[in-house]
């Protein structure tokens, strides 16, 4: 299992090497001390990490975090993708993650190709492929720093 810091460095480096041009970032978590640890070093490192494009660090949009369970994740999702940010980071469990990117798929502006999802609880992100084959370009990053993304043949690792 990698450090939170590791972690937060193959994010921020999977994204640009997504696009080079991202910017803005929106993060959403769940509210266990895990996310929120991962997440207060990812907005850092963010505001900071330098590229041509983030000569100045880049900017943070919004934060949004979510309960384990909930009636529905729509006001999380609708917030999450507020203002259209370059990228969205997900971490969080896989059941309220793959909740919110159902929630997420309904916003017309939603892109899964700009969205990177960390799952605490698993290892191996195949088990959630049912859940996840409708999402191509999705990006998914295990803590132990794997990366896998949904392509037309199914959940690939990189």
């Amino acid at each position: 299992m990698r450090s939170n810091k590791e972690l937060v460095e193959v994010i921020i480096k999977w994204i640009d090497e997504n696009d080079y041009e991202t910017y803005s970032l929106s993060i959403g978590h769940s509210r266990d001390d895990a996310s929120n640890a991962i997440v207060e070093a990812l907005s850092e490192s963010w505001q900071l990490t330098l590229t041509w494009v983030r000569v100045e660090g880049g900017f943070l949009i919004r934060q949004v975090d979510w309960p384990e369970t909930a009636a529905s994740w729509l006001a999380q999702a609708t917030e999450l993708n507020k203002d259209r940010p370059d990228a969205i980071v997900i971490i969080s469990s896989a059941s309220s993650g793959i909740a919110v990117l159902k929630r997420l798929a309904e916003q017309k502006n939603w892109s899964a190709s700009r969205t990177f999802c960390l799952l605490n609880d698993t290892e191996d992100p195949q088990k959630y492929m049912a859940d996840l084959i409708f999402y191509e370009g999705l990006k998914c990053i295990t803590r132990n720093g794997k990366r896998w993304m949904m392509t037309n043949v199914g959940l690939q690792q990189i």
